[in-house]
């Protein structure tokens, strides 16, 4: 990415257009890893078929993902103005910057994660983790810094809303749709990491205890290798006494007694045959000094046409050893040896790493040996992984779940406490709706909402809902003599007069100005003198202290029961309105129904 600075930023020490940098370092450590993967074996730390296949599958959507990416990066920047024209730049915050701040290594990001994916090493799984803390670091102190000096808080605010390197879904107008996305990505990475920890580990563990289990096998048939060929000399040596002790004295050449012994060691390991493939053969040295010729191939039951055939320690086998060498220098220096080199099987051309044990029989200057093919580290591997693969899929599982459960749990908290906090936001505004903030009576909008609900009452059966009208006599002389403070307490101590002679019940509400309505349920006829009498009383007892005894505080009030000839609220309202009127012909401080 190329940024050019305004004139405004230069002095600044400030490093920006790191891109090619980030670019190339991530680059080379992907193909060094890949190179490695193939080159080292000791790094091959390669998955089965079923996971090749989903790694490459993965990997292969990464890389896809990554050129388009790159693809829009360049498209954005085309479109934008001052993109390297040496003009004032501007801040880009639309198409593909919605969804990533900085695409352009995001793409690189996506692509060289996507070839490791599809290289399919266990081994290499820490460097896309590592390319994201490498190019976090970065960013943050270059460009970033850059753009925080050039945009200042808009910049901030776009950071708040969109990822730095990790593609994400666009800010949504919505707060909960944004809260819902957020608890979304936090449960895919969570299960993410989940997954691939269980991996490394599971593969871990599968290589330490094939390890283990190599170890355990390897020394269980050293023991018997070297159990069998002691065992054998063993036999050997008696049965050439007893065969020597037999024989008319004398009567026997050294060359009689070999050809005795090697004939029946001969027939003994022919005759042999063992489960894991395992056999015994004989060398003959002839010049302990080594070189061209040193042995003879005696007995081998895996390469009989070949017995009698002059061995040389200059020999160079499949695992580039000097085989024959090293047995001789072992076999004179400690009478035995244990080898590790690479042979076919028996019967079989398949080549695979073999452990011989070799001891020497001075008496006739043999070599008896005796190996077996074992098998390498990754068949162990494969067992191991078996076993523990079924115990992997449970914890994988769980692990999911519990992320998932955890998704369903925040969202669901989140669903209710945003509900909760709509819910009391609703009723905060319902309340600043239905409430006059002067008086703490009933608005004009909560006085309508009630009339119309007593309204339907009635016409649904209930009687005796009585309906009152009230202002307060002569207000305006109380504004223009005290000022209008004292007239909102007159207001303020009017209300709760009016309420403090009601029951609880009952709405009181301000309907504009100096004039209250008051909505009186189950208020018999009989019972109305007095309720209006006690509401009367009520406001002629206000006291307030800035008016004193200089004016008295009265109402004059109008009532009226809902009647079927009305044909709705406002009806009532009237004719209770226009009883206030009567009793303000009759000289006000009463009340008229």
């Amino acid at each position: 990415m190329s940024l050019i600075p305004d004139n405004e930023m230069q002095g600044k020490k400030v490093l920006s257009g790191v891109g090619i940098l980030c670019v190339c370092t991530i680059s080379v450590l992907t193909v060094a890893a890949v190179i490695c993967s193939i080159t080292i074996p000791a790094l091959a730390f390669g998955l089965d078929w079923k996971g090749i296949i989903f790694s490459r599958i993965v990997g292969v959507i990464l890389v896809i993902l990554g050129a388009v990416l790159l693809v829009s990066f360049y498209v954005a920047q085309k479109m934008s103005k001052g993109f390297d024209t040496g003009e004032t730049l501007s801040f880009i915050n639309t198409g593909i910057y919605r969804w990533v701040r900085n695409p352009f290594y995001s793409g690189f990001l996506l692509i060289n994660t996507g070839v490791l994916m599809i290289c399919g090493n266990y081994a290499f799984t820490p460097l896309p983790v590592i390319y994201w803390m490498f190019m976090t670091l970065v960013v943050r102190k270059t460009e970033e810094e850059w753009f925080k000096l050039r945009f200042s808080s808009e910049y901030d605010r776009y950071c708040d809303r969109v990822n730095r390197l990790i593609p994400w879904f666009p800010p949504a107008k919505s707060e909960v749709v944004n809260e819902y996305r957020k608890s979304l990505r936090i449960a895919f990475t969570g299960i993410v990491v989940s997954v691939i920890l269980i991996l490394l580990f599971s593969r871990v563990i599968s290589g330490i205890s094939a390890r283990v289990t190599y170890e355990a096998a390897l020394s269980m048939r050293k023991t018997q290798l070297k159990e069998s060929v002691d065992n054998t000399i063993a036999f050997i040596e008696s049965s050439v006494n007893e065969f020597v002790n037999g024989s008319v004295s004398g009567s026997d050449t050294p060359e009689d007694i070999e050809e005795y012994a090697a004939k029946l060691l001969r027939t003994k390991i022919y005759s042999e045959h063992f489960s894991d493939g395992a056999y015994m053969w004989v060398n003959k040295v002839l010049d302990y000094n080594g070189g061209d010729g040193y042995a003879i191939r005696y007995i081998h039951p895996n390469l009989k046409d070949t017995e009698g055939a002059f061995l040389s320690t200059n020999t160079i086998n499949e695992m580039g050893m000097k085989a024959y060498e090293i047995e001789l220098n072992g076999v004179k220096e400690n009478g035995s040896i244990y080898q590790n080199y690479a042979f076919k099987k028996i019967d079989s051309d398949e080549v695979t790493e073999k452990v011989t044990y070799s001891r020497l029989y001075k008496r006739f200057d043999w070599i008896v040996c005796m190996g077996v093919n074992v098998d390498n580290l990754k068949h162990y591997q494969m067992v191991v992984g078996d076993s523990l693969r079924f115990y992997q899929r449970i914890i994988m599982f769980a692990t999911v779940s519990t992320w998932i459960g955890f998704l369903i749990i925040a969202l669901y908290i989140y669903r209710r406490t945003r509900i909760g906090i709509y819910e009391k936001k609703s009723k905060e505004l319902k309340k600043k709706l239905n409430l006059d903030a002067l008086t703490g009576a009933g608005s004009r909008f909560f006085g309508e909402v009630e009339l119309g609900n007593a309204y339907e009452e009635f016409k649904n059966g209930k009687k005796d809902t009585l309906l009152l009208i009230a202002d307060v006599d002569y207000f305006k002389q109380f504004n223009d003599t005290f000022g209008h403070d004292v007239g909102d307490k007159v207001l303020k101590s009017f209300s709760d007069a009016i309420k403090k002679s009601t029951r609880a019940n009952d709405s009181v509400v301000r309907w504009g100005g100096d004039e209250f309505i008051v909505i009186m349920r189950d208020i018999p006829v009989k019972f109305q003198p007095e309720a209006a009498d006690r509401i009367l009383e009520s406001i002629r007892s206000i006291n307030i202290p800035e008016i004193g005894n200089a004016k008295r505080i009265t109402a004059s009030m109008g009532f009226a029961y809902f009647s079927d000839e009305d044909g709705d609220a406002k009806a009532t309202l009237s004719r209770a309105d226009a009883a206030l009127y009567k009793a303000k012909e009759a000289g006000r401080n009463c009340w008229r129904i």
